[in-house]
């Protein structure tokens, strides 16, 4: 039959609270989302009318989620400004341990930009961000080793402009600061950089293939077009370490 027809003049929600528990991962997600509020009108499932958005909630102890602008529900379109303050990375490091062979320890993600979404293609979403995103107080650890892999004051992407499909990332500056990271190559002549990637035992490389194999992989589909202005690497550390030559050689550059 006909799809039915919705109209919500006025919605309001306050101090609701969430309790998240994810037990499809093999270290089970758990996330408090609390403190929602949520501020909406002028709903509407048909005709191209423009309904309002407002929502704003805590993820765990510390962070700040802000959301708001407009929605076309017929269209399943958006056009939000979005603002997360303080959101733990450490608490989604579950997602993360089948895909990375590093441990999160600390590290808090913030981010302001304006998100348009536009889903009603299923065959070809459009999904695009302009705004800017930082990493701060950032610490891992290696899975296999226990030693520190990467930790950084800061990691800032200002000016970044994403689209998705085809892939494409414009960020005019990165900035990371105050940084240490181990660069290890191992007996077999394996850079622990080319590991985080998980798929391998003992941290070694997951695929032994040549590099014209691999950029042949690659080549099979569209390649995301990535332009980055300016890099600044400030405050740095890195521990290099060769066990590949005879003698070994190690270095600590600073």
């Amino acid at each position: 039959g006909a799809s039915w027809k919705i109209s919500l003049d006025d919605f309001s929600l306050g101090k609701y609270e969430i309790n998240v528990f994810d037990k499809t991962r093999k270290d089970p997600v758990e996330i408090k989302l609390s403190d929602i509020s949520v501020q909406a009108g002028n709903f509407k499932t048909w005709g191209n009318e423009t309904s309002g958005v407002s929502v704003k909630l805590a993820w765990n102890e510390t962070g700040r989620i802000a959301v708001k602008g407009d929605l076309v529900l017929s269209e399943l379109a958006a056009d939000l400004a979005v603002s997360l303050d303080k959101i733990d990375i450490q608490s989604l490091q579950p997602y993360l341990t089948d895909q990375v062979n590093i441990l999160v320890t600390r590290g808090f993600v913030q981010t302001q930009g304006q998100l348009a979404l536009s889903l009603k293609e299923k065959a070809s979403p459009r999904v695009s961000f302009k705004g800017k995103t930082s990493v701060a107080d950032f610490v891992s650890v290696g899975k296999f080793s226990g030693k520190e892999f990467f930790k950084c004051n800061s990691l800032y992407l200002s000016g970044m402009d994403f689209s998705l499909l085809p892939v494409k990332l414009l960020v005019d500056d990165i900035s990371l600061t105050d940084f240490y990271s181990r660069v290890i190559i191992s007996e077999k002549g394996n850079i622990n950089l080319k590991q985080i990637m998980a798929g391998s035992e003992k941290g070694e490389t997951g695929s032994q293939a040549s590099p014209a194999q691999t950029l042949g992989s690659v080549n099979k589909g569209i390649r995301p077009e990535i332009v980055i202005s300016n890099i600044t690497l400030q405050g740095g550390a890195i521990y290099y370490e060769d066990n590949f030559t005879q003698p070994n050689v190690s270095a600590d550059m600073k």
